[in-house]
């Protein structure tokens, strides 16, 4: 069975690799072996969910919800009714603000959507694009553009609103929801394709998870924020095209130690880009040796460098 994903990246991983040189230092040949740091590309994917994995995440959310009623935390419904008692927890006005995006973000897809089917132009290379075709590439950006934005502010609103009932049972389940989501769309491309995380049911997955945290390494808590970063963002907004995901990876890099670890990689980067293009040094010559003299014996040196 073919495996569709939602959407496939690559991260950088920083390696640690043993380097070894050869010197000849007063007839003597040294052998040098440092550890050096390289950055190499690693590929990932977010799965595109069948139905019947949809399903079992939809069981899985009703039984927490279930669950966390029996175990007495109020619903939804329960904690509105206390709110509205109290005179309510939103105002017609922000209400009707509400309603207005949800309403403009459908009729902003729907032109997107109309516009895609009269031209076709995901059918055609860019390069034979007539001026119309460019001129409906350059609207149809700018009502994604326009999309994101609307779908930014409803997002917050409904985190706003999230807020004042994060103790209910929905979003407690909703929470367990989205990690169970994590545990199962989150692939490794490497080698093949296989689970990020291992484990045969979500409480082995979850086990699997606390481990990998657990780990301090760098590279593995970095993927683990990433996966959960973009799933959580699908999950909330239902994103399924490329560019979606791209933009959501912009924001990512604020997330705490992100941006400490890209650094990284960029000054690795620039290192071995400066190595490639230094230029070459000629070799030293050893000193004339006797043909009767011993085999030179070599020395090992074991450096890191920082």
């Amino acid at each position: 069975m073919i495996t569709k994903y939602l959407y496939k990246f690559t991260v950088p991983k920083i390696e640690e690799t043993e380097v070894s040189e050869t010197k000849t230092e007063n007839g003597q040949e040294i052998k040098i072996t440092r550890k050096e740091k390289k950055v190499v590309n690693k590929n990932y994917g977010i799965v595109s969910p069948r139905r019947s994995l949809i399903e079992e995440g939809d069981l899985f959310y009703a039984s927490k919800i279930s669950e966390n009623i029996k175990n007495g935390i109020l619903p939804v419904s329960i904690l509105m009714k206390r709110y509205d008692a109290d005179g309510g927890f939103i105002s017609e006005g922000q209400l009707k603000y509400q309603n207005s995006l949800r309403e403009d973000m459908n009729s902003t897809l729907e032109k997107i959507e109309q516009l895609n089917l009269k031209f076709k132009l995901d059918d055609k290379k860019t390069e034979d694009f007539t001026d119309e075709d460019r001129a409906v590439k350059d609207e149809i950006n700018f009502l994604f553009e326009k999309y994101y934005r609307l779908q930014q502010e409803s997002m917050k609103i409904q985190q706003s609103l999230d807020s004042l009932f994060e103790q209910s049972a929905e979003v407690k389940a909703r929470n367990k929801s989205i990690t169970w989501w994590i545990m199962n769309l989150s692939n490794d491309l490497n080698e093949g394709e296989k689970p990020f995380f291992k484990g045969k049911n979500y409480d082995e997955k979850i086990q699997n998870l606390d481990d990998l945290e657990e780990s301090d390494d760098k590279f593995i808590n970095y993927m683990i924020k990433k996966f959960s970063y973009l799933i959580s963002y699908w999950y909330g907004s239902k994103v399924n095209k490329d560019q979606q995901f791209k933009d959501a990876e912009e924001n990512f890099r604020v997330i705490d130690g992100i941006e400490d670890y890209d650094n990284e990689v960029k000054a690795i980067l620039e290192k071995q880009k400066s190595t490639i293009l230094a230029p070459a040094v000629a070799p030293a010559v050893a000193p004339d040796s006797s043909p009767t003299a011993e085999a030179t014996p070599i020395v090992n040196a074991l450096s890191t460098t920082p």
